[in-house]
């Protein structure tokens, strides 16, 4: 008798709500829809890479830079003809007779496997897996947040969000643009960071060094290692540089001109970058220099402020601020440290809101090309959002209260909270 009038009951409660509370109804509806989303994010990430890697594929299939890639591939293995097999000077020469080669030796390596396929099928693969990195980037950021406490649902909600943020511009950089060497330091600052939050220094400086001899524009990250223990940063740091400058050694003492010819590309200005609005045609001496001089400061006051989650952000917009071409692809670096600054900042509500202030920044030099939208307008308002990432950013960096604190001491507390028996 009980259990029929119980359902007798539910039935109404189900009956009213369809008839008297259809708001309720669509409420409950939506937190449904969210949760099951939630879930199979990254099945929905795989999607939404999926459509817009065929997109960028339709509109120019592989118009990219892979065949830099490929020509260093084939000059490092000598694989590919006798041209490649006795390139002259040999491959260590590399960057001297071709100075505006500007990435590193190891995208060049990580590029020999493609050499066994054949040219169209070796890009496309390669623009298979620089598309899924995407992924990859993101699945390291929740680990990142999830490692330092954030809470998981909050973490996998905000994740969601700026993810499907990520992977338009992402898609720019693995399949329109096939920036093997970008796509390779943002997972090596990754990996790196889990490795701080480990405590194994030795490790975080060979990750940091390899993606500084990659790309120069890691320079800017190595102040993470004060993330690390006082007693350990020395011995992060000095690993990262060792790294950084085993890589490069042997070419340095092959062709001594390497150095010389590398600084003195001469690279001209766009005008949607800083220089180009303020009416420069060419990279200013020293340019480069005092670009990375500062990206590196910016990193460390962050660092310093014990909120290291948002120093790649902020070194990253002021780079591309202060960088002497806008390429578009160029945004996907700045997503990818804003969603790593979404995921683990406490404060952080559902909507990642650096994220779509980054987006908002990147999509201003695409939006531009395909627009009548003057040069100028664009970089000022480009300028404009680089600014406001960065400074949202550095806002919520916590002040040091103590001058005697240990800029590592909350992350290694949260760390050891995580790792102990029984922890959530």
């Amino acid at each position: 008798m009980h259990k029929s009038v119980n359902r007798y009951r539910k039935s109404a409660d189900v009956v009213e709500v369809l008839t008297k509370r259809p708001n309720e109804l669509a409420l409950l509806i939506a937190y449904r829809f969210l949760a099951l989303a939630t879930r199979a994010r990254f099945g929905l990430f795989a999607v939404w890479t999926l459509y817009w890697a065929h997109r960028f594929y339709a509109s120019g299939p592989l118009r990219g830079d892979w065949w830099v890639f490929q020509s260093g591939a084939r000059i490092f293995s000598g694989i590919g003809g006798s041209y490649w097999a006795h390139y002259p000077g040999g491959p260590l020469h590399l960057y001297e007779s071709t100075p505006k080669f500007q990435t590193g030796p190891p995208a060049f390596l990580l590029s020999i496997p493609s050499l066994y396929m054949s040219f169209g099928v070796g890009r496309e693969v390669m623009a298979i897996l620089l598309a899924s990195a995407g992924l990859v980037v993101i699945f390291l950021a929740e680990r990142l947040a999830v490692r330092i406490g954030r809470a998981v649902e909050t973490v996998r909600k905000t994740s969601l969000i700026a993810g499907m943020l990520l992977v338009p511009i992402w898609c720019t950089l693995g399949v329109a643009f096939m920036h093997l060497d970008d796509v390779m330091v943002l997972i090596l600052l990754e990996v790196a960071l889990l490795s701080a939050l480990r405590e194994r220094s030795t490790w975080m400086g060979i990750l940091l060094g390899c993606a500084i001899a990659t790309k120069p524009w890691a320079v800017s990250f190595l102040p993470l290692v004060a993330m690390l223990p006082r007693q350990r940063v020395r011995r992060a740091w000095v690993t990262a540089v060792f790294m950084a400058i085993l890589w490069w050694l042997p070419f340095l003492v092959a062709a001594p001109m390497t150095a010389a010819e590398m600084s003195n590309i001469g690279m001209p200005a766009q005008p949607m970058s800083l220089w180009g609005l303020i009416g420069f045609h060419i990279e200013p001496t020293g340019g480069r220099e005092i670009q990375l001089a500062l990206a590196v400061a910016a990193c460390a006051v962050v660092v310093a402020r014990r909120c290291w989650w948002a120093a790649p952000v902020v070194a990253t917009a002021l780079r591309i601020g202060l960088d002497w071409q806008a390429w578009s692809y160029y945004g996907a670096a700045l997503v990818a440290c804003a969603l790593l600054f979404d995921l683990c900042e406490r404060r952080s509500q559902a909507w990642p809101w650096v994220t779509s202030c980054a987006l908002l920044a990147a999509l201003v030099v695409p939006v531009a090309e395909s627009t009548s939208i003057p040069a100028p307008v664009a970089a000022v308002v480009r300028l404009a959002l680089l600014f406001a990432t960065a400074f949202v950013a550095y806002r919520h960096a916590p002040r040091r209260t103590q001058k005697s604190a240990d800029p590592a001491l909350e992350t290694r507390q949260l760390a050891v909270m995580l790792s102990a028996p029984g922890a959530a």
